[in-house]
């Protein structure tokens, strides 16, 4: 049987909330409801829950697009400064 209300820590509607420590983030325990557009506590629970797999193919997309766009980036960089090379060769 499955449960009315889910905890916000496991679904895809929730983005933690992390803190600067010294060598890493540290859990600050509450984040943002993109639904409710709330900041909640990770225990909280609601109906509008929904499973993290969805979003996680979505943002698997996003992130394949966003390298290759950065990759054309990079290569344009890399272009600008071998033109740059050959110029101060030819001066």
């Amino acid at each position: 049987m499955e449960r009315k209300n889910k905890a916000c820590w496991n679904c895809g509607n929730y983005r933690a909330y992390y803190t600067r420590g010294i060598c890493n983030y540290d859990n600050t325990f509450c984040g943002k409801c993109n639904r409710k557009n709330a900041i909640v506590k990770n225990t909280d629970s609601c109906e509008m829950w929904v499973k993290i797999y969805r979003i996680k193919k979505i943002r698997e997309g996003i992130r394949l697009k966003v390298l290759e766009r950065i990759s054309e980036d990079v290569s344009m960089i890399k272009q600008i400064m071998e033109e740059e090379k050959i110029q101060e060769i030819i001066e």
